[in-house]
């Protein structure tokens, strides 16, 4: 099994310094780190923050809603089965974006062997 290096991508997580350009360079090929990658159905970025994957997912949420919107009737109300549909794909996609926002406003953790030492617990 070999790698593909042509279409191997990099991710360099830093803080909130400013990051200098770095390059890879792994049998002849370039690889030039970027701002966001998707791993796993989930948008990263360098500073740790999901703010491009709840805006994908926000984007997808609407477009999917809409899409299944068109399929209701124009005239009348729509059946018990599309008012299901579109009910339970909105509270999965709804969970999602709120779980992702709680992640995001979480405080970010001190570093290792910095700030203060915790006291340890007399026994």
């Amino acid at each position: 099994m070999e790698l593909a290096f042509e279409k191997t991508k990099a991710l360099i997580l830093y803080g909130p310094r400013k990051r200098n350009s770095v390059t890879f360079k792994i049998r002849n090929s370039e690889i030039i780190p970027s701002k966001e990658l998707k791993y796993l159905g989930v948008i990263l970025d360098g500073k740790g923050t999901f703010e491009a994957h709840m805006k994908y997912a926000t984007d997808k949420a609407g477009k999917s809603v809409a899409a299944l919107s068109k399929l209701m009737p124009n005239v009348g109300r729509p059946t018990g089965r599309t008012r299901k549909i579109l009910l339970n794909r909105d509270r999965l996609l709804s969970t999602q974006v709120a779980v992702l926002q709680v992640i995001a406003s979480e405080p970010p953790h001190r570093p290792f062997g910095t700030g203060k030492r915790i006291p340890g617990r007399k026994v």
